[in-house]
Order: structure tokens, then sequence, then C-alpha cells
């Protein structure tokens, strides 16, 4: 198998989509034997390690220094990172509301 560049950019986005679904299925397991009060409140503190910050400032900062195809690629990198954190937070949870009983 050859591994170019692109490959650690794919498998990091599969692996914040997985991070970000492992996070919140402990999360809302820990929450439903009764440690916490605020789901959303945990699972959103324990996704902000995941959260591309620096990709996002970095894209603004090459837009303004008028470097537009890389400032374009950081922000869509950004956004496409933070697409796979929703989903996979999404997913977990919409998956949670469809067995009976459990009251996200």
């Amino acid at each position: 198998i050859v591994r170019g560049d692109w490959s650690s950019d794919v498998c990091s986005s599969d692996l914040k989509f997985l991070g970000a679904a492992f996070v919140a299925l402990a999360t809302m397991l820990l929450f439903l034997t009764g440690f916490g009060q605020n789901m959303d409140k945990s699972i959103i503190g324990a996704l902000m390690p995941l959260v591309p910050g620096m990709a996002l400032t970095l894209g603004i900062r090459d837009l303004i220094m008028a470097d537009f195809l890389s400032g374009t690629i950081r922000l869509l990198d950004a956004l496409l990172t933070a697409a796979c954190i929703a989903c996979g937070v999404g997913l977990v949870l919409g998956l949670a509301t469809m067995i009976p009983g459990v009251n996200v």
C-alpha cells in the first residue's frame, strides 16, 4: 500500500469522526448510569480538543494576507473536520433516541 500525503488527512477526518462518536457514546452511557447532570455540556467539553481552531485561524490569516488558495484550502479542511465531529455526535445521539426508554 502506497501512502501519500493525502492519506494522513483522510485518516485524520475518519479518526475525528470516530473519536467524536466515542466521546458522545461514553458521555451518554455515563450520564445514563447517573454520573453528571448536563450531558450536552459534558459532550461539548470533551469535544473541545477535536475542534480545528488552528486551521480556522490560519485559513483566515491566509485570506487576509491575500493567499486565497491556501486560505480556502485551510478553511475547507476546518469545515470538513467540524462536519465530521458533528456527524459523529449526531449519529450516536440519533441512534440513542431510537432506543426505547432512553431520553437524550
